[in-house]
Parts: structure tokens; sequence; C-alpha cells
């Protein structure tokens, strides 16, 4: 050890001496100048010291962020950006943290707000039974304890045309519609010191609600102008069926299935509140129901006659809008629509499955408005007459003309035989008939069979000695006077000088 000392002390001692003893003739001879470059060195010597300490200082600094920037990564479970910045990494992370915060309140509170739904449905007895969280159950436990003593309803609101509005929007915008009637309802009911509480009954069925106000207020008026702001809030007609007031939860069930009958009226009243005091006087009135418009409908159809239709379906609801309950009603129009559907075996195959499942849906419609309705089932007999029409042409082994021809022939002797009742037996209108054979022919229907007569008598005058009566009556005239005027302008001779001519 104090070998290597010593050899350590003769390498040093040479280079000390060398840099002393410049130092020292700089001391001697120009002192100013040493001064100088010894503070220089000095200050160079503290800033690089400084540097130094800095660049550990800054070590010791970052290294608790980093862990800080990688323990918020992991706690997110999100990867940190590729930033070169830990801060503007750090502030990544921060905001994938607030947004997953902010998602898993808004599934949270979507989660309430659906629990809330179903269980108010679970009030209703529209679900069965379930387990439901406690917050829920007692939130609605206290609300109905609370309200029930003046009285709990039951509303369901139904869209008049509900077929438009499933077909004009899709699924989550009538969610979206639905869903801003049902709060603006609660609120509505809340402005008017009451309590209101609305969910969505699915399948384009509406809403259905439980409201209650206190004891001196006029249920029927609020909830009526509520109906109206509901209204004009979504810019569609809506109808509302109310129950009687229920004074306990268990009753609720009841209440909604009479505010769901009540709601049906809507098909005499759309646009309009029913409430169970308008149904009763309803019911009271007890008129009789004539739809004597079923029977032009029929004719109509088997006719072809799109006028005929047109007129029928108007008449047919003109008269049961003058019904005086439901189940009258409804015997009128599934009467009407049973009479329809013994027509459809008389169309093509490939067409019977269409028409069936249009009739279905009328069946199934049946308590829409009356507007809607009408719509549906012209459209449905427009379509039945167009696809008898086509059944019957193809069934015309010589073709509609040739069917004509042979009807004629076989009818013409009878007094009877005329446009209608061609028409009626061949199952088309009587319009479509003579615009289709003046198409084929250059000539009336009509033209053709008073030809057909006039050949015919001219056969029997120049072969038979029969009277000129006789011969009328056989070929399907009534009064002579009448067809010696036709025949001599279709042959420009009487019949008794086309004989004498024959002769």
């Amino acid at each position: 050890m104090k070998r290597h000392t010593i050899r350590l002390y003769n390498l040093i001692f040479p280079i000390w001496i060398f840099w002393m003893v410049p130092s020292l003739l700089w001391l001697l001879l120009l002192p100013a100048n040493f001064l100088w470059d010894s503070l220089v060195l000095l200050a160079a010597f503290v800033t690089v010291s400084g540097l130094r300490l800095s660049y550990v200082l800054a070590q010791n600094t970052a290294r608790p962020f980093s862990v800080l920037v990688q323990r918020a990564s992991q706690l997110g479970g999100v990867t940190p950006a590729e930033e070169p910045d830990e801060i503007a990494r750090l502030s990544h992370i921060f905001e994938d943290l607030v947004e997953q915060q902010t998602s898993l309140t808004a599934a949270m509170e979507s989660h309430s707000q659906l629990e809330e739904s179903q269980y108010l449905l679970y009030l209703l007895g529209v679900l069965g039974g379930r387990d439901f969280s406690e917050t829920v159950v007692q939130k609605y436990s206290t609300l109905l304890s609370r309200w029930s003593r003046f009285g709990l309803r039951v509303l369901v609101f139904r869209f008049d045309d509900t077929i438009h509005f499933v077909e004009t929007y899709l699924p989550k915008q009538q969610w979206s519609i639905k869903s801003a009637l049902r709060q603006e309802f609660a609120a509505m009911c809340g402005a008017q010191d009451g309590f209101g509480a609305a969910v969505d009954l699915q399948n384009g069925q509406g809403i259905a609600a439980v409201a209650a106000f206190g004891p001196d207020a006029d249920c029927a008026c609020i909830l009526d102008a509520i109906r109206e702001a509901l209204c004009r809030s979504c810019g569609l007609s809506l109808s509302c069926g109310i129950s009687s007031a229920v004074y306990a939860a268990g009753d609720l069930p009841h209440a909604f299935r009479e505010a769901s009958a009540n709601c049906r009226y809507r098909l005499f009243h759309a646009n309009s509140t029913i409430t169970p005091e308008f149904v009763a006087d309803i019911r009271n009135q007890r008129k009789r129901l004539s739809y004597t418009g079923a029977d032009d409908i029929l004719q109509a159809v088997k006719a072809c006659s799109y006028p005929d239709i047109s007129r029928g379906v108007g008449r047919f609801f003109a008269d049961i809008s003058r019904a005086a309950t439901l189940p009258s009603y409804k015997l009128a129009y599934f009467d009407m629509l049973s009479r329809l559907n013994k027509l459809i075996p008389e169309c093509a195959e490939n067409k019977q499955t269409m028409l069936v499942n249009m009739l279905d849906l009328l069946y199934e419609n049946c308590y829409e408005s009356t507007e809607v309705l009408q719509q549906d089932l012209y459209k449905f007999c427009i379509l039945l007459a167009d696809t008898l029409y086509e059944q019957r042409s193809a069934q015309l082994s010589g073709g509609l003309l040739g069917t004509i021809y042979d009807y004629v022939e076989e009818n013409y002797a009878s007094p009877a035989l005329s446009l209608s009742s061609i028409a009626e037996s061949l199952r088309f209108s009587p319009s479509y008939l003579t615009r289709y054979f003046k198409e084929k022919t250059g000539i009336s229907l009509m033209q053709y069979i008073d030809r057909k007569r006039f050949e015919e008598s001219k056969r029997l005058l120049a072969a038979t000695a029969l009277p000129v009566k006789a011969i009328v009556e056989r070929v399907g005239y009534t009064d002579e006077a009448n067809f010696s005027r036709k025949f001599k302008k279709y042959e420009g001779v009487t019949p008794t000088q086309y004989r004498a001519m024959q002769k």
C-alpha cells in the first residue's frame, strides 16, 4: 500500500510543480490576469456542479412521477398514450378515466330507469313477478302510499295512427319520442302538485301511466290538458283512456285493463281523453247499429267496380261510426271481413297468401282510428277485386269476349237480359264490360244485343208465319211498337215490310 502511494505521489508531484510554477509566475508578474482566470475557472466549476446536481435532483423527482403514470394506467385499465411528454401521457390517461366513469354512471342510471319501468309494469299486471332492488320497491311504496288516499288513476296513451308511427320512425326514434313523452308527463303532473309516472308498453302499444292529484283537483281536466300538451310536443295525434280511481296498489292491474278498454274508443273519438263517465254515457244510449254498407262493399268487389268500392267503404264506416258500443262495432266489422274472406278462394293460389295476410292485419288493427281502417280496407278491397278479375279472365276459355258472346247467345230471348245482368253474372262492373266490349268490337254491348235480336227476328219473319207480336216476344222484347221502331232504324223497313220483301 505504501509503495503504491509513493508511486502516485511521484506521478502527481511533477504535474503539480508544472502547474504551480506558471501560476506563481503569473501571480508575480500579472496578478490581475491570474485573478480573472481563477474566477472563470471557479465559475465553470460551480456551473458544472450545479448542472450535475440539477440532473440528479430531476431524476429523483421524475422517478415518482413515472411511477404515478404507470400506476394510473394500470388503475384505469388503459394503455398510456404514445407521447414523449409524461404530462401529456398522464392527461390522456385521466381523460380516459373520466370517460369510463361517465359511461359507468350512465349505465347505472339506465339500469336504474329500466328497473323502475319494469317494476311499474309489474304493478300494472303487465309483467310477472321478479326480484327488484330494495331501492326501487321502497321508492314506489312510499309514493303510492302517499298518493293512494287521493285516488290512483291509470292512463293508457295510444297514437291514433299507430301503423303510421311504426312505419315512419325507426325503433330507436320511437323509443326516443315515447321517452320524451314519459318525462314530460311526469314533469307536468309535478307542476300540478301531483304524482305521475309513465312506462313504455313496447311494440307500438303506446304508454301506460299512473297519476294522482290532490283531493280538490279536477283530474279529468288536468289530464286532458296534459294530453293536449303532449300532442303539441310530439306533433302527433294522441288519445288517452283513463281508469276509475283506485285506492290500493293491488287494484292497479284492474285499472290498467279498464284504461286500455276505454282507450279503444279512440276508434270513434280520436285525439281525445276518454273517461269512464264518457264510456258509460255511450253505453247508456243503446243505439241500434245498421251497417248496410257491408253489402255494398261485397257487391262492388264482386263487380270489380272501383267507384262502387269507394262508396261502399265510405258508407260502411259512416254507419259504424254511429255505433253505440265497441262490441256492436266489432260485430259489424268482423262480419264484413268474414264476407270478404269468402271471396279469397276464388282468387289465384299464388295471391291467396298475400290476401290472407292483409286480412289478418285488418282483424288485428280493428281498434285503430276509423280513418286508418278505412284506407286499409279500401286498399284490400281494390287488391281483392283486381285479383278476382285476373283470375276470372284467366279461367275464360275463349277469353272474355267469347264469354260475352256465349252468354248473349244463351239469354238474348229473355226480357231480363241487360248490361247489369251480364255484369253480375260474369262478376264484372257494368262500366268495365261496356268499355271492354266497345274496345274489342267498336260497338256497345247493348247495340250488339239489339243486333242479335234483330237477326233472329229476321230469320223468324222469313221462315215462319208467326205474328209479329209473337216474334217480338221470342227475341226478348216486350213492347211491339218499340221493337218496330228500332227494327226500322236497323233495317230501313218495318218488320211487316221486311216479311213481304222475303216472299
